[in-house]
């Protein structure tokens, strides 16, 4: 697309146009320069995306749930060994910037802020050092020509010293060639191929208690690990549903957890495991569960797959990547145009349809309404990626937090590579491929 004309992106008149907003005369939410790194950091994504095999026809390739999946295994592997578990450190160094597989699973994760923010204060407490990622700086790394990563040879080592693995994604995959886990029932290691941990109806015997391990085990695992803490008083309150209104914590909820517990069928004085009930057996005692601020849909989100995060990360960059290809296909990561003119004509009319979005959403106006223009899209989401600010913004301007809403829409890996949207049916193993979708931001209560 030639640099000097308006994207098509722009093209179609929006709803939000109508809206007088109050915003627009705010201090600006989310910059020029700020929307700009943005652009040229998804364009890095879906370079390295195309590198791992995806294509437009073919989102769900085998290789590239494969790379999504290690991905999230080293989003884990950076927090723990790179950033460290204290929730008070200072702000990340050039030296820790991920390579750019991990930049792209946290960049996901991090669009969906309500459980963002709920790990930061249940789980991963070094989220909180994440808050005010420097997003620009690690654009600034991004080859504007080639969209590859040019990361310092500092930040290589400093991340091979801390962690053992190498730093360029592929390298990894060639020399890690399983995922590792923990058995549910004994806590022993277990290793299941990449390519095996992806489908949705894998299973591996563990060879220490003999197991069956597969993704329903796994999710009830992560269910049963936070009954415990909660009993131990290591956390508050079930994943999902630790924040409130405006993203702050809530206060202790262990009556919610003796009425689950009541729910089920068990020896007094055992635990529960793995083999006491399933995923639908959870789902089913959430719906029965009558508790203040308990949302059964939000928590049976949370333990609806095997990840240790609260969001299904791989999911999410796929539901991601149409909107990333619209930027590309519009011409919007190009150097030609983000140094040109039409970048600003544009993101002014961006910005402009943002703040609408915000005045429709603090005005509660229905559901259809609030879906945002793809331009606005894209500094709703610069927003969220500021996520100390975007909370501080929220709070203050729309007097609540407005989440990032997600619906689960069902993929069938063996559908016809171009009708990949919004089929049901299932992986190879007979089970349904999940992803995550935005339906919209007018998301105020549980």
């Amino acid at each position: 697309m030639s640099s000097n004309k308006l994207p098509l992106l722009n093209c179609n008149p929006s709803p939000q146009d109508k809206v007088a907003n109050k915003f627009s005369d705010a201090p600006p939410f989310v910059s020029h320069k700020a929307a700009k790194a943005h652009l040229r950091t998804i364009g890095a994504f879906l370079e390295i995306s195309r590198q791992a095999g995806y294509s437009t026809s073919d989102s769900q390739n085998p290789s590239f749930i494969a790379f999504l999946s290690r991905a999230v295994a080293r989003l884990e592997i950076w927090l723990e060994k790179v950033i460290g578990r204290t929730a008070d450190r200072g702000p990340i160094l050039a030296k820790e910037l991920p390579p750019l597989d991990v930049a792209m699973a946290l960049h996901s994760y991090m669009l969906s802020p309500r459980l963002f923010r709920d790990d930061a204060v249940g789980t991963y407490p070094q989220l909180k050092a994440l808050l005010e990622f420097p997003w620009e700086r690690l654009a600034d790394l991004v080859d504007p020509a080639t969209f590859r990563l040019n990361p310092t040879a500092e930040s290589i080592s400093h991340w091979t010293e801390r962690t053992e693995v190498a730093f360029d994604p592929f390298e990894y995959g060639r020399s890690v060639g399983s995922a590792q886990l923990r058995c549910p029932n004994c806590s022993g290691a277990c290793s299941i191929s990449w390519s095996i941990f992806t489908r949705s109806a894998f299973t591996e015997t563990c060879k220490q208690c003999g197991l069956s391990i597969n993704r329903d085990a796994l999710c009830v695992s992560k269910f049963l690990t936070t009954l415990r803490e909660i009993q131990q008083g290591v956390r508050t309150n079930l994943r999902g549903v630790q924040l409130d209104d405006h993203a702050e914590l809530v206060g202790t909820t262990q009556l919610v957890t003796r009425r689950i517990l009541d729910l089920f069928p068990h020896t007094p004085g055992r635990q529960l495991t793995v083999s006491d009930l399933t995923s639908s057996d959870i789902a089913t005692a959430l719906e029965e569960v009558d508790a203040p601020r308990l949302s059964s849909a939000n928590v049976s989100k949370v333990y609806s797959h095997p990840y240790t995060f609260s969001v299904d990360i791989p999911g999410l960059i796929l539901h991601f990547q149409p909107l990333h290809e619209l930027f590309w296909q519009s011409g919007w990561c190009s150097q030609a145009f983000l140094k040109g003119r039409s970048a600003d004509l544009a993101l002014d009319v961006a910005y402009s349809r943002y703040c609408s979005f915000l005045e429709i959403c603090a005005n509660d106006i229905n559901y259809e309404a609030t879906m945002p223009a793809k331009d606005a899209d894209l500094f709703w989401h610069s927003h969220q990626l500021m996520s100390a600010k975007y909370k501080s913004d929220m709070n203050h301007y729309l007097h609540y937090f407005l989440d990032h809403v997600e619906v689960e829409v069902e993929l069938d890996s063996d559908s016809d590579p171009g009708q990949n949207q919004g089929n049901s049916g299932g992986d190879s193993n007979g089970g349904p491929i999940i992803i995550m979708a935005c339906c919209g931001g007018n998301c105020k209560t549980y």
